[in-house]
């Protein structure tokens, strides 16, 4: 069976020519590229402690959120209930209010520099996401997460790293640049309470709501 290497390269270079479109547009418009910004949460089975830096994609390690999921809420929790067999319908427990279940979200994220710049800021990333660095490389605060999406205006919170899957780096014949997309999937565990982002001052403040 041949290989498709025309295919290959030109999705790579259509992926690559996007991201750049993208960037620049966003700087014409005087605006950044689309970030997830990230906070360390832990929790002591009472309190959670929200002292941690919020930190963003972009400005941390580079990296473009280039897909995010428009998804607020989960699906309605399962309802207890017993068929008769003997009778019609389903003998349901109703309760008061209807509890929503727990999900996955799944990004797409883009990052292009040199080789060695894309494969050690994806690195730090991904340690970072799994409780081992905290910003900036300094102490961690643990895995347990809480995100805002910056393009769809949606929050998480209690959310971990649950897969990551990449694409092959790829590099341009006439620079040293490389490009690398990938993907990651978190689990989202508290699938309700509202999260918002404040800016004062340049400094980006994750609000939880009740």
């Amino acid at each position: 069976m041949s290989k498709k290497y025309p295919n290959f390269l030109g999705f790579y270079l259509q992926m690559y020519l996007s991201l750049i479109i993208f960037v620049a547009t966003k700087k014409e418009e005087g605006m950044d590229p689309y970030r997830l910004y990230i906070k360390q949460t832990p929790f002591d089975g009472v309190s959670y402690d929200y002292s941690a830096p919020v930190v963003d994609t972009y400005t941390q390690w580079g990296i473009v959120c280039a897909e995010s999921p428009y998804k607020r809420y989960g699906e309605p929790q399962n309802i207890a209930s017993r068929v008769w067999f003997d009778d019609d319908g389903s003998d349901v427990y109703i309760p008061e209010y209807v509890t929503s279940k727990s999900y996955d979200a799944e990004f797409t994220f883009l990052c292009v520099g040199t080789e060695s710049d894309v494969k050690g800021n994806v690195l730090a990333f991904h340690k970072y996401l799994l409780g081992k660095t905290g910003a900036d490389g300094g102490a961690s605060k643990g895995a347990r997460l809480l995100l805002y999406d910056d393009f769809n205006g949606i929050g998480w919170k209690d959310v971990y790293l649950k897969s990551f899957s990449s694409e092959a780096l790829v590099m341009d014949n006439g620079d040293d640049e490389v490009k690398l997309k990938f993907k990651m999937t978190f689990s989202v565990n508290d699938p309700v309470t509202p999260i918002t982002r404040t800016v004062s001052h340049g400094h980006v403040t994750l609000i939880v709501g009740e």
